[in-house]
């Protein structure tokens, strides 16, 4: 998979946060929303929202050629705990997000040595940044007009806006798989992507028509993505 989600200190954390499958992910997502179905079965690929996981993962390799279409996604670890700890580094910075969560959908293709992939994984993101921990790593006072532009410091399509003595910014990105070769060793895939010249080793494992692989997204989260076999 391709990963695609400055000076002063809060364009350090933001990108090194906020550059696709690497961004911290806090939102308010509305659980009512179309992009947050319940999700396909079957040879069905609908949005899946990411809860947390509840079984253990165990990698055992297998067969992996063939078409596999998104099932179900689950974090292993808090991305909450995960997006905060990035930015404990200031000191006025505590429980700067206050919720998480990540959808995907699509589906991968093995075939000889070629990789083809529709997979998506979305983001969404809400963070409050407080008058002293603005001020702390932007390097500059808050202020409607000053919060407003802090918006361009991340990725994807952000906003911030001024609220009380809080800079709340809402953000939202989509990364999808560009990766087309991969290799095989042992329990793990490792997929390529020419274009980038980037890779990333995957473990999975394949009980009959069921794959589960084991994906770093987010803030150095592991995700639990369950497949389903054409």
């Amino acid at each position: 998979m391709s990963t695609r989600v400055a000076s002063h200190p809060l364009q350090v954390l933001l990108l090194a946060v906020g550059c696709g499958c690497h961004l911290p992910a806090c939102d308010l997502w509305d659980s009512n929303s179309s992009d947050a179905g319940s999700g396909g079965t079957g040879n069905t690929s609908g949005t899946q929202l990411a809860a947390n996981c509840v079984a253990t993962f165990t990698a055992c390799g297998g067969d992996i050629t063939g078409t596999w279409n998104l099932q179900s996604i689950c974090a292993e670890s808090s991305l909450v705990d995960a997006v905060n700890a990035l930015y404990l580094a200031g000191v006025d910075c505590g429980n700067v997000c206050a919720s998480a969560s990540m959808s995907a959908s699509g589906s991968v293709t093995y075939s000889g040595q070629t990789v083809s992939s529709s997979e998506s994984f979305r983001l969404v993101e809400s963070l409050g940044f407080g008058d002293a921990c603005f001020t702390e790593l932007k390097g500059t006072t808050l202020s409607d007009s000053t919060c407003q532009t802090g918006a361009n410091d991340f990725g994807g399509s952000a906003s911030c806006a001024l609220s009380l003595s809080t800079c709340a910014c809402q953000l939202n990105q989509t990364t999808t798989d560009g990766a087309t070769t991969y290799t095989l060793s042992g329990n793990n895939v490792t997929e390529y992507n020419s274009t980038t010249l980037t890779q990333e080793t995957i473990e999975y494992c394949v009980t009959g028509t069921s794959m589960v692989q084991r994906r770093k997204l987010g803030p150095s989260v592991n995700f639990l993505v369950t497949f389903a076999k054409q």
